[in-house]
């Protein structure tokens, strides 16, 4: 048998399966960023909206590390997780960079701190949920559902 047909590598499906939450979430960021939004809410809030941008990120830094967790299962934890909140972290400066081309929005350095620090919050609370699930199922037990050869 082939390393790349081991019962551990994700299938092609597998992963796109892994990936669509991220890419979904990602989408939705973008469309709201290319409007000019009023959140009177967010401007009674100390630190204004920098608490929405770590949660918003916090939520993608979760979802792209759980994604790497799926595609590379067989990699250490930390460098999945670290893969995860780059990605997270790269797609927040991207935005920012989208949002100075958008009427009534503007790019600010704080935001992507905020991102960054978000998406690396997210990276770490997936990698410790994913750990604990791994570590429920145990070596030689099987997940419900889940199909040996």
């Amino acid at each position: 048998m082939s390393a790349s047909a081991s019962p551990s590598a994700p299938t092609r499906g597998q992963v796109l399966k892994a990936w669509a939450p991220a890419f979904v979430y990602m989408a939705f960021i973008f469309v709201l960023s290319s409007f000019e939004l009023q959140a009177t809410v967010i401007d009674e809030l100390p630190f204004k909206d920098k608490l929405v941008h770590a949660i918003e990120y916090a939520v993608l830094g979760g979802l792209c590390s759980f994604a790497a967790l799926r595609t590379w299962p067989l990699h250490p934890v930390l460098r999945t997780m670290s893969v995860g909140a780059f990605l997270a972290a790269a797609f927040g400066v991207t935005d920012e960079l989208h949002q100075s081309f958008v009427p009534g929005r503007n790019a600010d350095l704080l935001d992507i701190v905020a991102d960054t620090l978000g998406a690396l919050l997210g990276a770490l609370v997936a990698a410790v949920w994913g750990r604990r699930r791994r570590h429920a199922v145990g070596p030689g037990r099987r997940k419900k559902g889940e199909v040996t050869e």
